[in-house]
């Protein structure tokens, strides 16, 4: 028992500064690929739902902008949403 707390007691004490330092908020990348995966998890009718009300955004049109042109509509969907994914923090 005491050879398997010691290594435990050691992990602990040599990882604690990494736990308790300082906290990093995700950046774009992180929140767009986090919107990626939740957006695939989707279901049809939940994605509809989901395309009104990103357009309900006042910052919609400019998200369109940053689409390129050739992208089909699911594929503008799926991008201005990730986009989407980072306005609260902006």
């Amino acid at each position: 028992m005491r050879k398997r707390l010691i290594p435990l007691v050691l992990a602990a004490l040599l990882t604690t500064p990494y736990l308790v330092g300082p906290a990093y908020a995700w950046d774009s990348v992180g929140h767009m690929l986090v919107a990626y995966v939740a957006y695939q998890q989707l279901t049809p009718q939940a994605k509809t739902r989901a395309n009104a009300l990103v357009r309900m955004n006042p910052k919609y049109s400019e998200w369109v902008g940053w689409v390129p042109p050739n992208s089909t509509v699911a594929q503008k969907n799926m991008l201005v949403f990730m986009i989407a994914a980072t306005w609260p923090d902006g």
